[in-house]
């Protein structure tokens, strides 16, 4: 668990994330438990985040480097971002030059927009200062993909590990717990209605566990609101352009385009300010699918009356 405060709460997230807590954390996934509940959370994160080979990763609240590690093994480019010196120290020395690692916060990410393929926040949104700018840079510098995993705060163990902290002050003092629900209204708030995949793991308590580690693996994850691991992804349309944005030609499409999806486009999803208007310019700001097909269909016209108008044989030109 990692913490994500901003610049001005700095002197809390040293507090939180000492150097104890960062040496415990490791260790903790040393434990029978820590092993089984590590072993469920990444499969749920492979099953909704799909990293592949090759692709451009960056974990947002990166602590000791664990989920680095992780998407280096499946041959993932992986860079990440951490507060916490006492953390940052963990994940160097054990990545070494396998990543490339940053101190910084969540609320200003010092990267360029679309930079990752895929943007990562495990067990870290809980711990922002403004949670909100958090998940806004996120969305800015991906150009694909986000991963969101979080405690649940509908949950037996989140319900049980709040209880404990109540008693004995802990790091889940300080954390804020999510459920799906919210998640989603904070994403939306961002991106309007896009698609968003979810699900949840880790049912049972660590006193139980052992008992009935069957049972857990039978009950369904995806979509289910109530394990204490809550992970949720969606994809990113490209929002912003910047200067690294190759120029591109004007775009010439062909009369059929209408049938075809836009080359780079994410299926399902709006196009945002990277979609030309009819004079061949950038849009600033998104438009609709509707406005979209308006745009297409103007284009195909457009280039369908200038090859009526100079094909020597008329009869040639495609309907």
């Amino acid at each position: 668990m990692k913490c994500l405060q901003s610049e001005d709460d700095g002197s809390r997230a040293l507090k939180v994330f000492s150097e104890e807590i960062a040496g415990n954390y490791d260790r903790w996934l040393d434990t029978p438990f820590g092993r089984y509940v590590d072993a469920r959370e990444k499969k749920l994160i492979s099953d909704l985040l799909l990293p592949k080979p090759g692709e451009r990763i960056l974990d947002v609240g990166c602590g000791t480097g664990h989920h680095l590690l992780f998407f280096h093994e499946i041959g993932c480019h992986v860079s990440g971002i951490e507060p916490s010196a006492h953390m940052l120290d963990i994940a160097r020395f054990k990545l070494g030059g396998k990543a490339e690692l940053r101190a910084g916060f969540a609320e200003d990410l010092p990267y360029s927009d679309n930079e990752f393929d895929a943007v990562t926040m495990i067990t870290s949104l809980e711990f922002c200062a403004n949670p909100e700018a958090a998940l806004g840079e996120m969305i800015r510098v991906s150009r694909n993909r986000v991963f969101l995993g979080v405690l649940n705060k509908y949950s037996i163990l989140g319900g049980y590990r709040k209880m404990r902290s109540c008693i004995k002050k802990s790091v889940y003092s300080e954390a804020r717990f999510y459920a799906v629900h919210e998640l989603i209204e904070m994403i939306k708030s961002h991106l309007g209605n896009v698609r968003i995949d979810w699900g949840s793991v880790i049912f049972i308590p660590p006193p139980f566990y052992s008992l009935a580690t069957g049972l857990e693996e039978k009950i369904p994850t995806i979509k289910n609101p109530f394990g204490a691991f809550l992970g949720i992804a969606f994809s990113v349309a490209y929002r912003y352009r910047t200067l690294q944005d190759p120029v591109r030609e004007h775009i010439k499409l062909s009369v059929n385009a209408r049938r075809t999806e836009a080359r780079g486009a994410v299926r399902g999803m709006h196009f945002h300010s990277r979609s030309y208007s009819e004079s061949g310019s950038f849009h600033g700001i998104s438009s609709s699918p509707k406005e979209s097909a308006r745009t297409f269909r103007a284009l195909s016209r457009r280039k369908e009356g200038t090859r009526s108008s100079t094909s020597p044989n008329p009869s040639r030109v495609i309907a």
